[in-house]
C-alpha cells in the first residue's frame, strides 16, 4: 500500500490540535474569563480545522482504512458504557463524523461530514477540558460556525486555480468595501463584548436579613469559639464580620413576612431545619420578583432536614436539593467547572467539602458543575446518626460527571443563588472563599434590570452580522483585512469586558493581620481544602488557633516568595517543605524577619536538602536522626487512636511560649541547635527560639507537631496543652505576648 505522506501530516496535526489546544484553554479559563475564552478558542479551532481539511484526500476502497473508521465509530459509540461521561459526548460526535467523512466517496454529504467535524470540534475540546457551552452558547456559536463553513466551502471550490489549489489574488479593495468590512468587524466586536460582560444591574440599599427562626443549625449568630473545650467552626458569624467590614447592614429575623423584608435588599437562608409555611414561600417569591436577592445554603443527604425545609422553597425558581453526597474519587480538588458568573468570574477555585447535587431545570443555570473526579452517592434513610451519608462508593445507577454544585436564578428583578454545601462560608473556611462571598452578596445587592432591550438587541445584532456575511459569501472573496479587523475588534471586546467586569466587581479589601502559610513548595502536609488524603496529619488545627486569635490565614499554593507580598503579612509559617528555596527568596525571607516578621520552621530528621539553605541563614540547624521512633498510645478505653501519637514528654523551659504549658508531647522529634531552647528531651532542645534583627524565629523539630488528630480539629484526641502552645507560639510571632 502506497504510503499518503500528505494523509499522515494532517492526521498528526488533527490530532495535535485536538488534544494540545486544550492545554492552553486550560489554563486561561482558570485566570481569565471561561466565556472569552472559548469563543476565542472556537473560532480559531474552526478556522484551522476548515483549512487543515478543505483539499481531504480521498480514501480508495481499502479494507484497512474501513476497518480504522469502523474500529473509531464504535468505540465512540460504546465508550459511554466505560468512560465518564455516561451518556454521548460531543467529542463522540467529533470522532464519528470524522470517521465517516474518512470512507465516503466525494459528494456533498463527504464535504458536510468534514465540515461538521470542523465545527464540531471547539465545542468537543471545551468539553473534553471541563467546559460546556449552555444551549444558547451552542445555539450562537454553531449559527456563526455554519455561516463561516458555507464561507469556506465557497471560497475553497471557487477561488482554487492551478495544480496545487493555490487561491486567487483578491481583488482590489473598494473603499466602500472596506467601510462594510470596517462595519462588520464593530459590530462583531459589539457582539463578542455583551456576550462576555456582566451587567451590573441597579444598586439597593445593602440590608442583609438571616433567617434565623426556622432552627438554623449553623447560625450566623455563631462565632468561631475561643474556648478550647468548644468548637463552633460550623457556623456563620464570620461571614456577618466579612459584609459588616464591607457596608453592609445586616439583621436578624424570626419570621418571613412582608414587613419583615420591606426594607431589606437580600434574604438569607443557611441550613434551616423547620419547613417554611405556604404564606412564607409566597412571601419569599414575591420578594425576589420585585428585585430582592435570595440565598440558599443547604448541605448533603437532608442533613438537618434541609431537604424538607429548602425544597419547597427553591423549587420555584428551578432548583431542588438531591438526596445525595458528593464525593471525590481522586484528590484533584480543582476538578470543576465554573460557569460564567460575576462572583467567580477570575477565581482559580472555589473550595467546598462534601454537600448535595442540585436538579436544575430554566430559568435556573449551573453555577458550578463537577467533572469527572466526583460522583453522587446516594443518602441512606436508615443513617440518621450520621447525616444519612450513603455508603461512600460509586454504586451502580448513581451518577458521575456533570453533577451542579451550585445554581443560580434570574426570576423577576431579583437573582437567586443556591449551594448545595453549607462548607463555602462556615467560620473555618470563609478564609479560603472571602472574594466568592464578597462578590455573590455584592451581586445579590442589585436589582436585575429590564433586559428584554438588551435580549432584543442581541438578536438584532446576530442577524444583521449573519446578513451581512450572506452578503460577503454571495461575493465568494476573502479580503485578509477583513479577517484582520474581526480579530483586532474581538479581541479588543474581550479586554474591555474584562477590564469592566473587574471595575464593576472588584475584590474585597485587604484584610489586617495576616499569616502567610507556605504550600508552594510541596509541602509534606497540607490542608483538607487541597488535599483531601491523609486529613489526620493536616494543618486545619494550626489554622483553627489562627482563626481564633483573630488572625488571618492565607494559603500560599504556588509561586516564588517575594518580598513585596510576604511583608503584607506579620508572619511567615513552612513546614516540611520538599522544594527547595531559591537564593533570592530566602534573602527575601531574611529582610522580611529582619524587619520584624515572625517566622516558623518546621522539620523532620529524615529530610533536611530542602530546607537546610534556609535554616542555616539563621544560624539554625537539626539532626538528621530522630531522638526516638514514635509509639502508638491507647486511648481512655484501650484502644489506639487512629494515628501513632508518640508519647515523648518535652520539658517546658519558662517563656511566653509555654506559658501554662509544663509539658509538650512530640510526635517525631530530633534536636534544634541554634537558639535558645524553649522544650528539651533528655536534655536535648526540640524547640528553640532565636530573635535576628528585629523579628522572631521559632524552630520546631517535629513534623507533626500540628497534626490535625492531635488537636481539637478531628474531635478524638485533645491534647490541650498543645493547643494551648500553639496559641502561645502564634501569640509570640505576632507580638500579642
Amino acid at each position: 500500500m502506497k504510503i499518503n505522506r500528505i494523509l499522515i501530516a494532517k492526521c498528526i496535526v488533527t490530532f495535535s490540535l485536538f488534544l494540545f489546544i486544550g492545554l492552553p484553554f486550560i489554563w486561561l479559563r482558570k485566570v481569565v474569563w471561561p466565556s472569552q475564552i472559548t469563543i476565542a478558542i472556537w473560532f480559531l479551532v474552526s478556522f484551522s480545522y476548515i483549512l487543515l481539511w478543505r483539499d481531504f484526500p480521498r480514501f480508495k476502497r481499502n479494507w484497512v482504512w474501513w476497518i480504522f473508521a469502523l474500529a473509531v465509530i464504535i468505540l465512540a459509540l460504546i465508550r459511554k458504557s466505560f468512560l465518564p461521561p455516561c451518556r454521548l459526548a460531543i467529542y463522540d460526535v467529533f470522532f464519528i463524523s470524522l470517521a465517516l467523512s474518512c470512507i465516503f466517496h466525494p459528494s456533498g454529504i463527504k464535504d458536510l461530514l468534514i465540515f461538521s467535524s470542523c465545527l464540531i470540534a471547539p465545542l468537543s475540546i471545551a468539553e473534553l477540558y471541563g467546559f460546556v457551552p449552555s444551549f444558547y452558547e451552542n445555539l450562537l456559536l454553531i449559527g456563526l460556525g455554519l455561516m463561516a463553513g458555507i464561507y469556506f466551502s465557497h471560497w475553497s471550490k471557487g477561488n482554487r486555480k492551478g495544480r496545487g489549489g493555490e487561491l486567487s489574488q483578491a481583488k482590489e479593495l473598494a473603499p466602500a468595501d472596506f467601510a462594510l468590512y470596517f462595519f462588520l468587524a464593530v459590530l462583531g466586536g459589539a457582539l463578542t463584548f455583551f456576550m462576555v460582560s456582566f451587567p451590573k444591574g441597579s444598586p439597593k440599599n445593602g440590608r442583609i436579613v438571616f433567617d434565623i427562626g426556622h432552627g438554623t443549625t449553623e447560625s450566623p449568630q455563631i462565632d468561631y469559639n475561643k474556648h478550647m473545650d468548644t468548637s463552633a467552626i460550623f457556623g456563620h458569624a464570620k461571614l456577618v464580620k466579612l459584609l459588616k467590614r464591607h457596608n453592609f447592614q445586616v439583621d436578624f429575623i424570626h419570621q418571613i413576612t412582608h414587613a419583615s423584608l420591606s426594607e431589606s435588599s437580600i434574604l438569607a437562608l443557611i441550613m434551616p431545619s423547620l419547613p417554611y409555611t405556604r404564606d412564607e414561600i409566597e412571601v419569599i417569591k414575591e420578594f425576589v420578583s420585585h428585585g430582592g436577592g435570595l440565598l440558599v445554603i443547604g448541605d448533603h443527604s437532608d442533613l438537618s432536614n434541609v431537604l424538607s425545609s429548602l425544597n419547597p422553597v427553591i423549587e420555584q425558581f428551578g432548583i431542588g436539593l438531591r438526596f445525595d453526597t458528593i464525593w471525590l474519587q481522586t484528590n484533584d480538588r480543582t476538578d470543576l467547572c465554573y460557569r460564567p458568573h460575576p462572583a467567580i468570574f477570575d477565581l482559580e477555585k472555589v473550595n467546598f467539602s462534601v454537600g448535595a447535587s442540585l436538579d436544575i431545570k430554566p430559568p435556573a443555570r449551573p453555577v458550578i458543575l463537577s467533572r469527572h473526579a466526583a460522583f453522587s452517592d446516594f443518602g441512606d434513610p436508615d443513617n440518621e446518626d450520621h447525616g444519612y451519608l450513603g455508603n461512600s462508593r460509586l454504586d451502580r445507577g448513581e451518577r458521575i460527571r456533570d453533577l451542579c454544585l451550585v445554581a443560580d436564578c434570574l426570576y423577576g428583578q431579583g437573582r437567586v443563588f443556591v449551594m448545595g454545601d453549607s462548607a463555602y462560608f462556615q467560620n473555618a473556611s470563609l478564609y479560603q472563599n472571602r472574594i466568592f462571598a464578597y462578590r455573590l452578596f455584592d451581586w445579590l445587592n442589585h436589582r436585575q434590570d429590564d433586559c428584554s432591550r438588551r435580549k432584543a438587541a442581541l438578536i438584532a445584532l446576530a442577524i444583521f452580522i449573519l446578513l451581512l456575511l450572506g452578503v460577503i459569501i454571495y461575493r465568494r472573496s476573502l479580503s485578509s483585512i477583513l479577517l484582520a479587523l474581526l480579530i483586532i475588534s474581538t479581541i479588543f471586546s474581550l479586554w474591555l469586558g474584562g477590564f469592566l467586569n473587574l471595575k464593576c466587581y472588584p475584590r474585597p479589601q485587604e484584610v489586617p493581620n495576616k499569616i502567610l502559610i507556605d504550600m508552594a513548595h510541596q509541602n509534606e502536609y497540607s490542608l483538607y481544602w487541597i488535599n483531601r488524603e491523609n486529613s489526620d496529619t493536616g494543618l486545619e488545627g494550626l489554622v483553627s488557633q489562627i482563626i481564633r486569635s483573630d488572625l488571618y490565614p492565607v494559603i500560599k499554593s504556588r509561586g516564588q516568595i517575594n518580598e513585596d507580598e510576604i511583608s503584607a503579612h506579620k508572619a511567615y509559617f513552612v513546614i516540611c517543605p520538599n522544594k527547595p528555596f531559591s537564593d533570592q527568596e530566602i534573602e527575601d525571607i531574611a529582610q522580611f524577619v529582619e524587619t520584624g516578621g515572625g517566622l516558623l520552621l518546621v522539620e523532620v530528621a529524615r529530610k533536611w536538602a530542602c530546607s537546610q539553605a534556609l535554616w542555616e541563614r539563621f544560624g539554625l540547624f537539626k539532626d538528621r536522626y530522630p531522638l526516638s521512633v514514635h509509639q502508638p498510645i491507647l486511648s481512655p478505653f484501650g484502644l489506639p487512636i487512629r494515628l501513632p501519637y508518640g508519647n515523648f514528654r518535652a520539658q517546658s523551659i519558662p517563656h511566653p511560649v509555654t506559658k501554662w504549658v509544663p509539658h509538650v508531647k512530640m510526635v517525631n522529634p530530633c534536636m534544634v541547635r541554634g537558639g535558645q531552647p524553649i522544650a528539651l528531651i533528655n536534655d536535648k532542645p526540640v524547640i528553640t527560639f532565636k530573635e535576628f534583627g528585629q523579628g522572631r524565629i521559632i524552630a520546631i523539630g517535629d513534623d507533626r507537631f500540628f497534626a490535625n488528630y492531635i488537636t481539637e480539629f478531628e474531635g478524638k484526641v485533645i491534647d490541650f496543652d498543645k493547643i494551648r502552645i500553639i496559641r502561645n507560639i502564634i501569640d509570640y510571632l505576632t507580638y500579642a505576648l
